[in-house]
């Protein structure tokens, strides 16, 4: 009974599970902002909670069957033999102390009447009806003592179903509707932007930025300057505003954002972070990973392709396994520069209009850097098409860009050609590519 208890809660939970992770990716961004709905605590939600939550039923289920069952068929036998007694016992019932106080006794005196020898119907027969009595809301005492990891088993539960009860399509990424050929060019106009969390800061200011199509733009600043905000904008997680004319603020290929078909955008973008994710498997998985099972690009042909452009296929091949040598957890360990060189291989299998690269290079030595700002020129220079915005406070991802945006307190103050705008005196860009004490950005 417990297996098939266990088994049920087992499939009960897993449901749950599948439908909360469901409606939890389908929750805008501004969503995850706020407190309480942290990726990590989500994550335990989703795993410690779940187990918790299979306690209910594939733990104190089997259990608080059992009881219930012991003290039911106990009071009916009771009632049998005599309802009036019953219902005299069944009145103090909820007494614990002097229900267990009393089992104690009538064992006792039970023992002593046997050693005895000397008994007598009345006094058996009620006996027999408080053993009864006693016994069955006794076993049913232990299952009181459950009651603490009961009721934290079920506020965790709560949490779990809190998840599964998610409103689904209200984000403002089930309004657009049109499916776009083309992404690129990019208009920014009068953009002013707030975060719904922070909404006393005004992040961006009246930012107005045109990215050309098959053009290598660079949007740089200190952090906290709003670079890395444009880029959440431009890949609609969180809704920009409307203009105070009632004009987009962002239009994508002449085509105001808010009309656009979220899954298409994000199909025609490909963004490179920071932080490079490699997952356990081979060299091809991760490469693909994220595509349809039944798109062409899995074909080694597509894999080699972006890895060739990516400038990481040389080492890929001389491994013994080549594109089938397994990396991650208990794989061959890859460098810095060849873990993001391999994500940029990701991101261009896609076939993207847009790639954008956010701090690619911030968290490499310099050597791996130096590799990765070579394989980005390359592209920039190769890939007829493709439109490259890089978010970057390093000199030398700026020199590799047609044209510098420079950000300051989230406006523009200055953009042009890198070689105008650092020979300018006094200008914004010199002041901040002579300065050392510019850290990493990790979140602007």
């Amino acid at each position: 009974m417990h297996y098939l208890l266990d088994l049920c809660g087992q499939a009960w939970v897993d449901d749950i599970r599948k439908m909360g992770f469901a409606r939890t990716l389908d929750q805008p961004r501004k969503w995850f902002d706020e407190e309480g709905n942290r990726p990590s605590q989500l994550t335990t939600c989703l795993n410690q909670n779940g187990e918790e939550m299979r306690n209910l039923v594939g733990r104190f289920g089997g259990y608080l069957l059992v009881a219930a069952t012991v003290a039911l068929t106990a009071i009916i036998w009771s009632m049998a033999l005599c309802w009036k007694l019953t219902l005299v016992v069944l009145a103090c019932g909820p007494v614990i102390y002097a229900i267990t106080r009393g089992f104690e006794r009538t064992t006792g005196l039970w023992e002593r009447r046997s050693s005895g020898a000397r008994t007598t119907t009345s006094e058996v027969f009620i006996e027999t009806v408080f053993s009864m009595l006693l016994f069955g809301i006794g076993y049913a005492s232990v299952v009181l003592s459950w009651i603490p990891q009961i009721g934290t088993s079920q506020e965790m539960a709560n949490q779990l179903l809190r998840l599964a009860d998610l409103p689904k399509g209200s984000s403002h990424e089930h309004k657009g509707t049109l499916k776009v050929r083309q992404v690129a060019p990019v208009k920014i106009t009068g953009l002013s932007f707030r975060y719904p969390t922070r909404s006393n800061a005004l992040v961006l200011k009246d930012v107005s930025i045109t990215i050309p199509r098959s053009s290598c733009t660079a949007i740089v600043g200190r952090s906290g300057s709003g670079k890395s905000t444009i880029t959440s904008l431009l890949l609609n997680l969180y809704e920009s505003p409307k203009s105070a004319q009632g004009w987009p603020t962002i239009a994508l290929g002449g085509v105001d954002i808010h009309h656009v078909h979220t899954p298409t955008l994000r199909s025609l973008i490909s963004i490179v972070s920071q932080q490079p994710s490699i997952f356990p498997g081979t060299i091809q998985e991760n490469i693909t990973y994220g595509l349809e099972d039944s798109s062409p690009l899995h074909q080694i042909y597509h894999v080699r392709a972006a890895a060739q452009a990516a400038g990481i296929d040389e080492f890929i091949s001389s491994l013994a396994q080549g594109y089938l040598t397994v990396i991650g957890d208990g794989g061959v360990g890859l460098s810095g520069g060849q873990a993001q060189r391999l994500v940029i291989a990701r991101a261009l299998i896609r076939k993207p209009q847009i790639l954008i690269l956010d701090e690619a290079t911030s968290s490499l030595d310099p050597t791996n850097a130096k590799i990765v700002r070579q394989t980005v020129q390359q592209l920039v220079a190769g890939q007829l098409g493709l439109t490259v915005l890089i978010v970057t406070h390093a000199r030398e991802m700026m020199e590799i860009a047609d044209k510098i945006v420079v950000l300051e307190q989230g406006r523009v103050v200055e953009d042009g050609p890198f070689e105008e705008l650092a020979r300018r005196n006094g200008g914004k860009l010199k002041a901040l590519i002579e300065d050392p004490c510019e850290d990493d950005e990790t979140n602007a």
